[in-house]
């Protein structure tokens, strides 16, 4: 039940809206877009595939960036549960994720090395 106070502030709401001297906050047009699927968002935003690709280079990768986006999904799908919840279900302990995700994905430690680097230099992984 509404008290007398809410009922009064009701009531100076709607007069207020008819005369158009009250307005809800307006939508901004300058939010950004929702990401679709394969769409890249600008630097500093909720996905930061860029920093990590460019992390990646500098930290001296040479393959391409459709592979290493390959290869970042390779990994996150082994590691994650792993490392981020400690949950062995997939995998019983880091090294099998990590020696699975070379499996998977056909590469050497040194790569692997640098896809963790790439990822947790920018935002920590684990």
């Amino acid at each position: 039940m509404a008290s007398a106070k809410q009922i009064a502030w009701r009531k100076k709401f709607a007069r207020m809206s008819k005369a158009g001297k009250f307005r809800l906050a307006k939508k901004s047009k300058n939010l950004p877009k929702q990401r679709r699927s394969g769409e890249k968002m600008m630097k500093g935003h909720i996905f930061p595939d860029d920093d990590w690709y460019k992390e990646y280079k500098r930290l001296g990768g040479k393959t391409s960036r459709k592979q290493y986006e390959k290869n970042v999904e390779i990994f996150r799908e082994a590691t994650f549960d792993i490392f981020i919840h400690g949950d062995p279900s997939k995998y019983a302990t880091r090294g099998e994720a990590l020696n699975a995700v070379k499996r998977n994905a056909k590469i050497d430690n040194k790569e692997l090395n640098l896809i963790f680097e790439s990822i947790d230099n920018v935002t920590a992984y684990t």
